[in-house]
């Protein structure tokens, strides 16, 4: 559950997780991952971010459940 501002509340399910090095490309994969973790796109997500050697970072990512 992830709030507003006003408090409403809101129901995300985590879709994804990988870890990226510091230009956004997939650790396991290879892929860029970049313009996916920083854009907006066509659909509402959130993103965080868990790094503990700024070389690599692990993503997690959420999108809304109606």
């Amino acid at each position: 559950m992830i709030t507003d501002e006003f408090g409403g509340a809101f129901n995300y399910e985590k879709v994804n997780t990988f870890e990226v090095d510091s230009q956004g490309i997939g650790i396991e994969d290879g892929k860029d991952y970049w313009n996916y973790i920083v854009s907006a796109g066509d659909e509402e997500k959130v993103i965080f971010q868990v790094t503990d050697d700024f070389e690599t970072s692990k993503i997690y990512v959420f999108k809304f459940k109606e």
